[in-house]
């Protein structure tokens, strides 16, 4: 059967390749701790399920193409709160955050036009980008410096006519990473200085580990007539499966063309955007509650691993990841062979494979991303697997 060149080359996202072998270890009898996905494992807040059971039953129509007015108010609400000023006009909800990217590189880029990422990025960034014939253009971080950004002269090398935008997520997967004011500030005048738009995934903007404050591209006010704003429910509220996400734009320009990609979908789910909608009146103490609760896994985490000494990672500043290079040739070979053949007390480990988070050929080959989604506890046990596996595994 002929498929598509574009199907055909689009690769399995990293983070679910080997959920299917996952399930058949377990089958076997062996517990897996899932370290691989960027899932919450927490309780939603119930407010959002109240809120659902208060829906008014008959028929479901067709959502507001752009958004019901409580969510698009919601979100602006929500903003407020940290000093970022759209009005429900300017903001767009979409099917996740993963729509919202999409529309935004749909609109500023036809094929052949290319987009910069900051690797190591979101495997969805370089698949997105791949649908849409839109090459990625990739500036490197590293391990060695917390995976800081290199300077405007690193961008400037990278620069070509057929750049129209630049992609990221703050703070980062999946390296945990939060950048700085200086750091955003080089982003922002690469931008400016070759008319560039920003497309700024904030999603995980709550946590923040660091103890200076968390910085949002909407902060440079020179950048705004340039910039989408990402942000999600996924995260913050521990709803994956809403599917609930936002895109937010000041630029007139910008906002049309959201309005005719929003009208083309039809609309997102209407019951979840009112539930949704309703958490806006959340208490402070929740956001403060979940942030204490990553910040303990997260130095758990830290802990467990310097307690092996011969993992090299970075310090996990924010979101709920960190990237681990291995003391092995091929750490994805190391993934598979952890499910396949190493356990104790019948519990095995499933990590990420990192180069998927690259663009750069060979690049991350000896790494893996860990999520610390799961309880402390587990976070020890399967940190002691890795590394007593790795006293085992036959290609060091």
């Amino acid at each position: 059967m002929k498929l598509s060149n574009r199907i055909e080359q689009l690769a399995i996202s990293p983070t679910r390749r080997y959920l299917g072998l996952a399930q058949e270890v377990e089958a076997a009898g062996t517990r897996v701790l899932r370290l691989s996905i960027g899932q919450p494992d927490i309780a939603a807040p119930n407010e959002y399920f109240e809120a659902l059971g208060q829906l008014t039953r008959g028929t479901v129509p067709y959502p507001p193409a752009m958004g019901i007015p409580a969510m698009r108010k919601a979100q602006s609400d929500y903003y407020k709160k940290y000093g970022i000023d759209y009005a429900p006009e300017e903001i767009f909800i979409t099917t996740g955050a993963t729509e919202g990217i999409t529309f935004a590189i749909q609109t500023l880029c036809d094929p052949g036009d290319a987009i910069m990422l900051i690797e190591p990025f979101y495997t969805n960034y370089g698949m997105i980008a791949q649908m849409q014939d839109v090459e990625t253009v990739a500036i490197t971080t590293s391990v060695h410096d917390n995976y800081s950004l290199p300077s405007l002269e690193t961008f400037e090398s990278l620069y070509s006519d057929n750049l129209r935008a630049i992609l990221f997520a703050n703070p980062g997967n999946p390296t945990g990473r939060v950048y700085t004011e200086e750091e955003l500030q080089i982003i922002v005048d690469f931008a400016l200085k070759h008319d560039l738009y920003v497309i700024s995934d904030e999603v995980y903007r709550e946590f923040n580990f660091t103890e200076r404050p968390f910085v949002s591209m909407y902060d440079f006010e020179e950048i705004r007539d340039h910039l989408f704003l990402i942000d999600s429910a996924s995260k913050k509220y521990a709803l994956c499966g809403a599917r609930v996400g936002s895109i937010a734009t000041k630029n007139e320009y910008l906002k049309e063309a959201m309005v005719k990609l929003s009208q083309m979908r039809l609309g997102c789910p209407h019951a979840e955007q009112v539930a949704v909608a309703k958490l806006i009146n959340l208490d402070d103490r929740y956001f403060d509650g979940v942030r204490e609760l990553y910040r303990n896994r997260r130095d758990a985490l830290r802990e467990a691993l310097e307690a092996v000494g011969t993992l090299e990672f970075s310090e996990p500043e924010g979101a709920f990841y960190t990237m681990i290079r291995l003391p092995v040739k091929n750490a994805e070979d190391y993934v598979v062979w952890l499910l396949k053949n190493f356990s104790i007390d019948h519990e095995t480990v499933l990590l990420t494979p990192a180069s998927g988070f690259y663009k750069t050929p060979g690049a991350g080959i000896d790494e893996v991303r860990v999520s610390y989604c799961v309880d402390a506890d587990i976070l020890r046990r399967a940190i002691h697997i890795v590394a007593e596996g790795l006293k085992e595994y036959p290609n060091n």
